[in-house]
């Protein structure tokens, strides 16, 4: 009998939970009525709003998806589309892991943990991935035009110039730079000039072929026919070598004997050709002896010719070194000035191409914030501020002049290119 009376009690405690059952099914039921019902709107709206035959990922599906197809307007059914109630179905699916309530989409720190732990396709089928990759610098070739005419060595500058040089060329701080080098002559036949005395090649391994070519300063002063010739040669080694960059340095005392009939109008027009020819070439240009020398004892001469050719060219204005006690220090300041600024602020990832619309991430330092620098539609976007834009002749991301200084103000800085959607 006590067995009895404990069956009975068992029997009226478990009863309400039975009676419960059909409640919470009918108000479960109406919930994924609810859910359905909105799955159904949104399906309706995403294929209204797509072309005929266009790839369309239903709620729920994955971005790779592309079995479902928008339907014609002659009303032909969708090709392996599921219905509202599946597409539903699979974002119940996708949702039951989350912890989250099923139907509504998680925001914030929440999604992004959902995302990474549960695997499930993300509620936003546009979303894409950012490819961040360390930015590969466009590379630098120097050729180098030197004036070795009587008048360097009345300077005397000769003995240093070549000094400098070799140091530069030694600098493993220059390592991967492109570096040729010719000379003045006689010949008032650009082709002579077109041949390099030593072929542009990558430091340090040119560097002792550099530094056995250097003659003795006795030539003449055919500036105009050398800078044509050595523009030539220039645009063909620029031509054959997209991935590097190559400019004319223009190394020389200023004095334009007139030879070949060269002149101050002659070179600048030289220098203006040269960079509208195809590839352009730019000309930079290091003025011996602006300060007095045996030739200008009062310095009276003017640096006015060689500042001309330099603007010609697009390089600003001629990097100047006088005859004095710190000329040793000014030719390694000038030929490391112009490795500095004509190196490109050009940047490209690894094994990918550039899309438009990529940006750049920049950090100073190791444990320094890392800056975004983002995408504008040109160089004259910049507009004075940071960011960059994709070059239409190189196909390379490159950096907006203030985004560029940041970057050559601290060279053992970062640059990751940021590329993918």
């Amino acid at each position: 009998m006590a067995s009895d009376g404990r069956r009975k009690e068992a029997s009226a405690t478990s009863a309400p939970a039975k009676e419960a059952c059909p409640a919470r099914r009918a108000r479960d039921d109406a919930r994924r009525i609810g859910r359905l019902t909105r799955c159904a709107v949104l399906v309706t709206a995403s294929l209204a709003s797509a072309a005929c035959g266009d790839a369309v990922h239903l709620l729920g599906t994955l971005p790779v998806d592309t079995s479902h197809r928008a339907p014609c307007a002659d009303g032909s059914t969708l090709l392996g589309a599921a219905s509202g109630h599946d597409a539903c179905v699979a974002s119940d699916h996708a949702n039951a892991g989350t912890g989250g309530a099923p139907g509504r989409a998680d925001s914030g720190a929440a999604a992004e943990a959902n995302a990474s732990t549960d695997g499930g396709p993300s509620s936003d089928a546009t979303a894409c991935t950012e490819r961040r990759s360390v930015g590969i610098r466009r590379g630098l070739n120097l050729f180098l035009l030197v004036d070795d005419s009587l008048s360097v060595v009345l300077q005397p500058l000769w003995d240093r110039l070549t000094a400098a040089i070799s140091r530069f060329v030694d600098d493993p701080a220059n390592t991967g730079v492109g570096v040729g080098i010719t000379y003045y002559g006689l010949s008032c036949t650009p082709n002579d000039y077109s041949t390099p005395k030593v072929p542009i090649g990558t430091l340090p391994s040119v560097a002792a072929t550099i530094k056995s070519s250097y003659p003795l300063p006795i030539n003449g002063k055919a500036i105009t026919p050398a800078m044509e010739g050595a523009a030539a040669y220039v645009r063909a080694v620029k031509a054959g070598e997209p991935d590097r960059d190559t400019v004319l340095v223009l190394i020389t005392d200023g004095i334009l004997d007139p030879v070949c009939l060269s002149s101050e109008a002659s070179a600048v027009e030289q220098a203006r050709l040269a960079l509208q020819g195809s590839p352009p070439v730019q000309t930079y240009v290091i003025g011996l002896g602006a300060g007095p020398t045996l030739t200008d004892p009062i310095n009276v001469g003017s640096m006015a010719s060689l500042d001309a050719i330099a603007a010609a060219g697009e390089t600003g204005v001629a990097a100047r070194v006088e005859v004095n006690s710190s000329a040793d220090v000014q030719l390694d300041g000038a030929l490391a000035s112009v490795a500095r600024v004509a190196e490109p602020c050009q940047y490209r990832a690894a094994g990918a191409l550039i899309t438009d619309g990529a940006a750049a991430e920049w950090q100073t330092a190791v444990g320094d914030p890392i800056v975004r620098w983002r995408h504008v539609a040109s160089a004259a976007a910049c507009a004075g501020g940071a960011g960059v834009f994709t070059s239409d002749t190189t196909g390379y991301l490159e950096l907006c002049p203030a985004s560029c200084d940041a970057v050559r103000a601290n060279p053992s800085g970062t640059l990751w290119v940021v590329d993918g959607c």
